[in-house]
């Protein structure tokens, strides 16, 4: 009994901890395999799913074709925005958002999950990490 409230107690914590909180997660630092398909990366409090995405140490990014996407999910609470951090050399493929608004390289809104299209007939955007910024109340 006395470790199941104390479980109850820390996964309580660690949600609360979450809300209002920002979280980088940076794929330079995910020891990824030169030329490999990504598909999925996990932070501390998201996930960041991809199609059509390579990671290519010359660059040092993930690079998502055009037509391919990646999608940022929460565990736990919304996200208020989202600032992407580009690698050079990754062309000027439009990002378009599913929900909210993305300005430059920062999208705000407020949502669990936000899946990102890069647009084109070819090329593709060089990304090398992400910060999330969560919101202060559950999603």
């Amino acid at each position: 009994m006395k470790k199941s409230l104390l479980l109850s107690f820390i996964s309580v914590l660690a949600t609360t901890m979450m809300w209002g909180q920002s979280e980088v997660v940076d794929f330079t630092t995910k020891h990824l395999t030169d030329a490999a398909s990504v598909t999925s990366i996990d932070g501390a409090g998201c996930t960041v799913s991809f199609t059509n995405a390579k990671w290519y140490n010359n660059g040092n990014a993930i690079r998502v074709y055009n037509g391919g996407t990646f999608t940022v999910t929460s565990k736990e609470v919304a996200i208020e925005s989202i600032e992407l951090t580009l690698a050079s050399g990754g062309g000027s493929n439009a990002i378009t958002p599913d929900v909210g608004t993305l300005s430059g390289t920062t999208w705000t809104g407020n949502n669990e999950t936000v899946t990102f299209t890069i647009g084109g007939t070819s090329g593709n955007r060089r990304l090398q990490a992400i910060t999330v910024n969560y919101s202060t109340g559950v999603a």
